[in-house]
């Protein structure tokens, strides 16, 4: 083989290998779009407590949820945890259950009890999107894709009776 055969053939492998990851850019590249496109409405749920919050002369602590998407949520449940923990261990009455989260902010009551040393409060919210898919955003906000719904989840017994949300204040 000549020098200008051997050229020929090193072009050709270098054009091979350039179109091969192209390809494989575009095809991760469409991948990743997909992953965010199937995300969009449940980056836009989340929660958080706000603590020793003063109304009407007494104090209390404050679940607070913003769902910035054009869109409510559906079977939401918000559990708050303490120091971080899984939500699912927790009893019913660390629960708030509604039927659809409307777009906006709203708020509601946490539950009593949680107080004792060393405890910091934190907040999972658990719902169906729009399209049907199931997430869960935990305590220290990762939001993750789940296989079954929030109800089934925490294994709320039907029927149940769904919390009052109220439009968040300021």
């Amino acid at each position: 083989m000549t020098s200008q055969d051997w050229a020929s053939w090193i072009g050709a492998i270098g054009t091979a290998g350039a179109t091969l990851i192209a390809t494989i850019t575009l095809a991760l590249e469409a991948w990743w779009r997909r992953s965010d496109k199937r995300k969009e409405q449940a980056v836009r749920i989340t929660v958080w407590v706000l603590t020793n919050q003063k109304s009407d002369q007494k104090t209390d602590d404050v679940i607070r949820i913003s769902n910035q998407s054009f869109f409510p949520v559906y079977r939401c449940v918000v559990t708050v945890v303490i120091n971080e923990q899984n939500g699912s261990h927790y009893p019913a009455w660390y629960r708030r259950i509604f039927t659809a989260l409307p777009p906006g902010e709203w708020q509601l009551t946490a539950p009593k009890g949680w107080r004792r040393m060393s405890a910091r409060p934190g907040v999972e919210i658990a719902f169906t999107d729009a399209h049907g898919v199931h997430w869960l955003r935990n305590a220290v906000g990762h939001l993750h894709e789940r296989p079954i719904d929030a109800i089934k989840h925490y294994g709320v017994e039907l029927p149940y009776s769904p919390d009052q949300l109220t439009p968040a204040t300021t």
